[in-house]
């Protein structure tokens, strides 16, 4: 989510709250603020202002940042009494996602965000925004940590989800092995229906290499059970597949598993390294660059799209993979993690490319470089 820096007034705990208005003057801008019902007792709204102090700032609760910030009607945000500004979510963007838990169950060796004991109700806070939102989104993602872990409070999430936006694709990033209980998986895909899209992660063919990844024995076949469950139930699934040193030699093995094991999925996504968190710590130990497995990629992609099954290259920069597969890649990096370096500038298709994400900086492909004469790229 992006953050900002800034100083409060007249705000002595978290506060949610949700951009009305916007107005601008030659010394800055000033955002009206309306918060959640039971942020204050006496005061609905309140200021965000980027630029010179103006009047009413130290009357109100406030924010006040020196930098420019672009916010928009529609626009959730949590101030904090500290003095940061975050934006919960953005009414232009379709790259919305509730943060729900910390927690979970698996420690996948490349997680981009490590598990934590909650201290706080991120599940109520989501519920909130839900609450805040003006126009139904077309998409909305939930993600953790794991979400199943605190099963009854997904529950509520997405009955109000389904409840306030009927219309609105739900997107529950889940390694789903909790679903191994029927019960539970016929729950959701009762409540949700062709709205919910499960976002499930299978880094192998087999069990071994699978539970290594994720940390947790037993972990492979939990999420099978799972997957045939909702493949019953004929549930939207997105099977998702991150290469790293340890499985990416397996990419075409994991593919023909997939085309004979699991033919009812609705979408394949493999997904190229986020490097933080814990992808950061065991950076040596995972990452493996695009180019070193771009001829398994090709294969797999090919023996995928060939049996049937809908596939997409996530977080690939175009010039890391074959031409071949450039079709196939989606521009997938929240906008605002996104980053491009300098040489891109001189390419000629970067404007059908995702990027980087602003992690990569420093650790990427050394096969990124401006793509010049490139042959016709399909549509």
């Amino acid at each position: 989510m992006l953050g900002y820096r800034g100083k409060t007034f007249n705000i002595d705990s978290e506060q949610l709250g949700k951009i009305t208005s916007c107005k601008h003057d030659r010394e800055g801008t000033s955002y009206l603020i309306e918060f959640a019902k039971h942020a204050h007792d006496h005061e609905q709204f309140g200021l965000v202002r980027c630029g010179k102090p103006v009047i009413g700032l130290y009357s109100s609760p406030s924010f006040l940042c020196p930098q420019d910030i672009k916010l928009c009607f529609g626009d959730v945000v949590r101030i904090t009494k500290s003095g940061s500004l975050f934006v919960l979510f953005s009414a232009q963007s379709n790259d919305n996602c509730l943060f729900v838990t910390n927690s979970c169950n698996s420690h996948c060796i490349m997680c981009p965000q490590p598990p934590r004991v909650d201290t706080t109700d991120h599940y109520e806070e989501a519920k909130q925004i839900v609450s805040l939102i003006e126009t139904p989104p077309d998409v909305i993602g939930i993600t953790g940590g794991e979400p199943l872990l605190k099963y009854d409070s997904l529950i509520e999430l997405l009955k109000l989800i389904k409840k306030r936006f009927p219309a609105t694709q739900i997107q529950l990033l889940t390694n789903a092995r909790l679903l191994k209980d029927k019960v539970k998986a016929l729950e959701v895909v009762d409540i949700a229906g062709d709205d919910i899209v499960f976002c499930i992660p299978l880094y192998a063919d087999n069990s071994v290499m699978h539970d290594m990844i994720v940390s947790v024995q037993g972990a492979f076949f939990e999420t099978m059970e799972a997957l045939h469950h909702l493949g019953r139930l004929k549930a939207r699934i997105e099977l998702r597949y991150v290469p790293t040193k340890q499985n990416a030699s397996r990419l075409q093995d994991w593919s023909l598993f997939v085309c004979k094991n699991l033919p009812f999925v609705e979408h394949v996504a493999i997904m190229g390294i986020e490097p933080i968190g814990l992808a950061h710590s065991n950076y040596d130990q995972v990452w493996i660059d695009p180019v070193d497995y771009a001829t398994q990629l090709t294969l797999a992609v090919f023996q995928l799209t060939t049996f049937g099954l809908t596939t997409s290259l996530f977080n690939h920069q175009l010039c890391t993979i074959p031409e071949e597969l450039w079709e196939f890649s989606v521009n997938s990096i929240s906008d605002w993690k996104v980053q491009y370096l300098s040489c891109c500038t001189e390419c000629e298709v970067s404007n059908r490319c995702g990027g980087l994400f602003f992690a990569s900086k420093k650790r990427h492909s050394i096969g990124i470089h401006p793509i010049k004469n490139a042959g016709v790229i399909n549509e």
